[in-house]
């Protein structure tokens, strides 16, 4: 994506100004933070769009491949289900002694049938056996790989 808004080298600093050249969008001490400035001014313009960053150079990317929506992906109900397949109840709320349980949104659990679930939560158990570990959540397939 071009910047559409100009960066101009001033006195004070770093200028940026808007694409016509007639708005004068701040002042920084930095080139780095102009251009911090121009992509923050990017991401407002265009956040009811599908946008994302690039990961390598910052730009913008504009993808309608981007298919995933995060309000969506917290509205589903989540439950936890043990070793035999049973559903335990809504996901992070069981006890301690209940060991490390396998999550997914209800209506993929209820889809994958009890021998389903047991099988993907007995797979989380042997790939992270010890229910006391602290750190990062292990992500294991839900269904098995052929």
């Amino acid at each position: 994506m071009k910047i559409q808004e100009v960066i101009r080298k001033v006195k004070g600093g770093y200028r940026l100004y808007s694409k016509d050249g007639k708005k004068n969008l701040g002042t920084y001490p930095t080139r780095a933070g102009a251009e911090k400035r121009e992509r923050q001014v990017q991401y407002f313009k265009h956040r009811n769009e599908s946008v994302d960053y690039c990961v390598n150079c910052g730009e913008l990317v504009f993808s309608e491949t981007l298919n995933e929506d995060l309000r969506k992906w917290f509205k589903q109900k989540w439950v936890r289900f043990g070793p035999k397949g049973k559903i335990r109840g809504a996901c992070a709320r069981g006890s301690d002694k209940e060991g490390k349980p396998k999550c997914l949104p209800a209506k993929k659990a209820y889809a994958l049938g009890k021998k389903g679930r047991a099988s993907a939560a007995q797979r989380k158990r042997r790939q992270d056996p010890n229910p006391n570990r602290r750190g990062k959540a292990k992500n294991v397939a839900t269904k098995k790989n052929k």
